[in-house]
């Protein structure tokens, strides 16, 4: 019952309400999850971990989108503007196309191909299409934020509730039956999210309520704690260098007395909090690194990528890294381009890194908009994260942040040029 209320909902959210449809697909894995736990019986371990699913995983993200998109040529208000994100796109989308004849296993090449167009780069095309033809660009970017913030806290505090209920220790705060880095991704753009409403006072997302300002900085403390729990290193990096990057762009807020005042009392609150609860229960698994399972095979992982690119200067296919090592993938895009792409997949890279100095150095250069540095932000959170984590068709966060970020940058740029 759960799952056909899941459906019919993230469906009619497809067709009316776009942005909260995408906020719900971006997080499916867990929202699913949902309909799967028997609190009777709660399990963390990696045998009780959900399955792939077909409907969920594939069909019903694939009609989503295809409504979405309809529901724009419909309108027949269709805007889309090309780029030099269309050129990286089109670069890596062409590798994994054609690097499907190289691969080891061309069935396995040409499967995980389909995955990469229909589950990973149409998140990219589906958003800029929306958010390049919306009639309320800036409501709609609110919207989407707002929807993910609120999942964020809805599922963080189902899985905190589920988490204190049972028996045994816990190492990773997750939902049962679900790994805990999409959760802990979740968990870090929500957190992201509080912060620009806490910095902004409220004013990216117009909000001007006090008393829920005051909530919001209940949350922060809250979502950044859950964090904490998740005890996943990637995310916890991956958010403090998004944090780092948006008060560097966005320092009109954050150097403020008042502001600096109310950062110090929250961090000490959050420290003194972490102390009397625990910090084994917070950062158990990040103190004991060196043994930790995940640490030596992404290290295994990185060795075998540069091996196998040093001996295969233009690649081994698409998706063939598990045949040369025991892995499925290096769980980091640089290393699995370099290794399914060799040389071109090194200047793949090359264009990628220049591209970010390149948005970075106009964001510092040019007038500040909030909006825009807030969808920078996760745009550099879901890159990070894709250092340590997943394999290239996974990266739908990276993807759809990279469409939504380049729709209001040329929306931003034209916005400029009709002042001057």
């Amino acid at each position: 019952m759960v799952s056909i209320l899941l459906i019919l909902g993230i469906i009619y959210c497809a067709w009316k309400y776009p942005p909260i449809s995408f906020a719900l697909l971006l997080h499916i894995y867990l929202i699913r999850s949902l309909g799967e736990i028997n609190i009777h019986n709660l399990c963390y371990t990696g045998e009780c971990q959900i399955s792939s699913d077909f409907l969920f995983g594939a069909l019903l993200p694939i009609i989503s989108l295809v409504i979405i998109g309809t529901k724009v040529i419909l309108t027949k208000k269709i805007k889309y503007t090309f780029d030099l994100f269309e050129i990286l796109i089109f670069l890596l989308t062409s590798m994994v196309i054609l690097g499907t004849n190289f691969s080891y296993d061309r069935a396995i090449g040409l499967e995980y191909s389909l995955k990469f167009i229909l589950l990973g780069v149409s998140y990219y095309y589906i958003a800029k299409l929306y958010f390049s033809s919306t009639q309320n660009l800036a409501s709609d970017i609110k919207l989407f934020f707002i929807a993910q913030y609120l999942i964020g806290i809805s599922l963080g505090t189902i899985a905190l509730l589920l988490w204190m209920s049972h028996d045994s220790y816990v190492v990773q705060l997750t939902l049962p039956g679900t790994h805990p880095i999409p959760f802990a991704l979740l968990l870090g753009i929500s957190f992201i999210t509080a912060f620009v409403i806490s910095t902004t006072n409220g004013e990216v997302f117009s909000i001007q309520n006090k008393y829920l300002l005051f909530l919001n900085n209940l949350f922060m403390g809250y979502l950044l704690l859950l964090i904490f729990l998740t005890n996943v290193r990637g995310v916890l990096l991956a958010t403090i260098v998004t944090i780092v990057m948006y008060t560097l762009l966005n320092p009109k807020y954050i150097l403020k007395p008042k502001f600096l005042i109310f950062l110090t009392g929250f961090i000490s609150s959050i420290i003194l909090f972490i102390i009397n609860i625990g910090i084994e229960k917070f950062f158990g698994r990040l103190l004991q690194s060196s043994d930790d399972q995940s640490i030596s095979e992404r290290v295994l992982a990185y060795t075998d990528s540069i091996d196998i690119f040093s001996n295969n200067l233009f690649g081994v296919g698409t998706y063939s890294f598990q045949f040369y090592s025991f892995l499925k993938y290096p769980h980091n895009m640089f290393m699995e381009l370099i290794v399914n792409f060799g040389l071109f997949g090194l200047i793949l890279i090359y264009l990628i890194l220049a591209f970010i100095f390149l948005l970075i150095l106009y964001l510092f250069l040019n007038p500040k908009n909030y909006t825009l540095i807030l969808l920078f932000s996760m745009l550099l959170y879901f890159f990070i994260e894709s250092m340590f984590s997943f394999t290239l068709w996974m990266h739908k966060g990276l993807f759809f942040s990279m469409g939504i970020f380049s729709t209001y940058m040329s929306y931003f740029y034209k916005q400029k040029v009709k002042k001057q």
